[in-house]
């Protein structure tokens, strides 16, 4: 819906040349036609699969997780100590990615210059490569579909119990995280 001269109009969409509502159609193509920050469709370039990151427990002692964390977008894995750690090099990999478009510039305590993030040629790998790859405490996926309220959404994928759970925040993700370690120890 909307606003013209104070009334509310409905205003057909079209996508892939039939009419939809704007809620249904992908996070990329309401971007494209709002001409945001990533209006740019990164999608179209690279498979789906490419924005999924492999994340590899290797171990979790005294509540503290270490791993590395793999994305289809960087040729080494991203080393991490601490679930916080694991958080920044997920922003990191999707910064690489180019997506989801961040919505708002990361505040900062000293103002310097954001360094400029390099798009990546795209997916280094296939879905077989890291298809075998696995922590050996722990394996889970994540994905992160938007950007929004300076935090991510998106899903994880549990290896044990097998499943996939929608996180709505950066902080109800580390709590999925560290309860699936915790259980994983028992």
């Amino acid at each position: 819906m909307l606003t013209a001269g104070g009334k509310r109009v409905r205003v057909p969409i079209l996508c892939n040349g039939k009419q939809t509502r704007l809620g249904r159609i992908s996070m990329e193509t309401k971007t494209k036609i709002a001409g945001g920050a990533g209006s740019q469709n990164v999608s179209a370039r690279w498979p789906d699969y490419a924005f999924t990151m492999l994340i590899c427990f290797s171990s979790w002692q005294d509540q503290i997780a270490c791993g590395e964390l793999w994305s289809y977008f960087s040729k080494d894995p991203r080393s991490f100590r601490g679930l916080d750690q694991l958080l920044f090099a997920i922003e990191n990999a999707v910064d690489e990615a180019g997506r989801p478009a961040a919505w708002q510039q990361p505040r900062q305590v000293f103002e310097r210059q954001n360094p400029v993030v390099a798009q990546a040629p795209g997916p280094y790998y296939e879905p077989q490569a890291l298809a075998g790859k696995r922590g050996a405490y722990y394996t889970a996926s994540v994905r992160v579909y938007y950007r929004q309220h300076a935090s991510i959404q998106g899903e994880l994928t549990l290896s044990e119990p097998p499943r996939k759970i929608r996180f709505r925040s950066a902080l109800e993700l580390l709590h999925l995280l560290w309860s699936a370690l915790a259980g994983a120890s028992c």
